[in-house]
């Protein structure tokens, strides 16, 4: 189970190096249509800024509608220039999903040129094609290697990452080794890194298991706003880890994960609603979270059949009030896959 947890949490890590819906909107504000002009007028003269914000804009659909092939014109155009960020963000292009089969030895190719443009946070995104096997053989040492230079660079989340691929592997050493760097990158604040220590604490992988010291790790990074850690101490409350069986808290902590956009905790949210546990029983709200998670199709057909056409089109219409006000997000960490009420399922949303 360790190696399947682990490799879980890599796969889902991954949205790290997408860029998130809420912060792209946040950089990149609505423009008038005469500040779009004035945008597309100093692209076409060769500045290397507004050629990179008019292809992130086409790649996201900010103030323009979304068109890939766009996004990838203006973003080609500032990475040919020798622009280390352009080169990031054209090599994130290329891992967008319309994109990823045909483009990714592409994106390798940019990051790899960003890395000798001295770009360190693209050694991350390096690692994380080689250990995902995006457009390449997946490569684990040569995703360690990567990871050990972007840890030693000081990139965000490569140190937590690092630790992870550590932790599955049989030698103890390195067990502790990753197990130590979760510690780490835990005290230094990053999120990933302290609900992957408060995980290791709870199975006890790298260390002894110490149920107080994971539900601390989770209330603190839950409390502080985490959805990762908000779906975990539901898990916990939902198990009765650590804490007396609470179904009612665990729904409240995955509704908060989920409206946090945690598509897992969705999944529970829905899950919870169809089962009736810690809230009244409610199977067209079962199913319209089900649906915001963009969850199992299996799951979602077969809870289909057993709705009117009155109630799917009331869980349409919730999944839609929702998704207005929401941007869904990847989970990132490795226990949803075997601790909630039923699998879940995730699935990655746009980009950062």
């Amino acid at each position: 189970m360790l190696s399947t947890d682990l490799r879980s949490y890599l796969v889902c890590v991954l949205i790290v190096i997408l860029a998130a819906v809420g912060s792209a909107q946040t950089t990149f504000p609505a423009l008038s249509d005469a500040q779009l002009h004035h945008l597309l007028d100093h692209a076409n003269k060769g500045r290397i800024p507004d050629q990179m914000n008019l292809g992130v804009r086409y790649q996201y659909g900010f103030s323009v509608p979304r068109d890939l092939a766009q996004a990838e014109f203006w973003l080609r155009r500032a990475a040919t220039s020798g622009n280390p960020p352009a080169q990031v963000q054209l090599g994130l292009l290329y891992l967008q999903p319309e994109m990823l089969p045909e483009h990714g030895s592409d994106a390798l190719r940019w990051f790899m040129r960003a890395v000798a443009g001295g770009q360190h946070e693209a050694e991350f995104n390096v690692a994380l094609i080689y250990l995902r096997g995006l457009g390449t053989p997946a490569n684990p040492a040569q995703a360690e290697h990567w990871l050990r230079k972007a840890d030693g660079h000081k990139v965000q989340r490569a140190k937590a990452v690092l630790g992870v691929l550590l932790l599955d592997s049989p030698d103890p050493a390195r067990q502790h080794e990753g197990f130590e760097l979760l510690k780490q990158a835990s005290a230094q604040g990053d999120p990933d890194g302290g609900n992957a220590l408060a995980y290791c604490y709870e199975f006890g992988i790298g260390t002894a298991p110490d149920l107080p010291a994971a539900l601390r790790l989770y209330e603190t990074a839950a409390n502080a706003g985490d959805p990762d850690a908000m779906h975990s101490l539901s898990m916990m409350y939902y198990e009765g880890k650590g804490v007396p069986q609470d179904f009612k808290r665990a729904f409240d902590w995955s509704q908060r994960g989920c409206d946090a956009g945690d598509s897992a905790a969705c999944w529970s949210v829905g899950t919870l609603y169809a089962k009736g546990e810690g809230v009244p029983r409610d199977v067209v709200r079962g199913y319209a979270y089900l649906g915001v998670a963009n969850g199992n199709a299996q799951a979602l057909a077969g809870m289909s059949s057993s709705l009117t056409a009155e109630q799917m089109e009331q869980a349409s219409a919730i999944s839609q009030k929702w998704n207005a006000s929401h941007a869904v997000r990847l989970s990132s960490l490795p226990v949803y896959a075997d601790r909630a009420p039923t699998q879940l399922v995730t699935q990655s949303a746009a980009g950062k």
